[in-house]
């Protein structure tokens, strides 16, 4: 008996079928977008790492001294380099398809 049309479809979804996109891309990134997206995302990571460790000098336009650190860490690393990875690429998403879309990240767990 031939697998029906249902069959056959759930069986080109299955987790266990050969390796594929499920993507379609156009074109790939052009390489100064990718360019763009990296630096944004550094300062994102120093911006993150600045409110978390310092209290003073986050641009460091003098040599860091151990008054500008916090005397104690409140917070921590945890998902910030996902949150700042995850708003970069539906940021991007969302102006490149002029989506009408709220990104939302949970209740302030995102950064120190």
């Amino acid at each position: 008996m031939a697998p029906s049309a249902v069959e056959v479809d759930i069986q080109s979804i299955s987790a266990y079928g050969p390796a594929r996109s499920t993507v379609k891309v156009d074109k790939p990134l052009d390489k100064d977008e990718v360019r763009k997206m990296d630096e944004y995302f550094k300062a994102s990571l120093y911006l993150c790492l600045g409110m978390l460790y310092l209290r003073d000098n986050p641009l460091l336009k003098e040599p860091l001294k151990k008054e500008h650190i916090k005397n104690r860490v409140l917070g921590h690393w945890g998902s910030d380099a996902g949150q700042s990875f995850t708003w970069i690429h539906m940021n991007r998403l969302i102006k490149k398809y002029d989506l009408d879309t709220l990104f939302i990240s949970g209740p302030g767990h995102g950064a120190p």
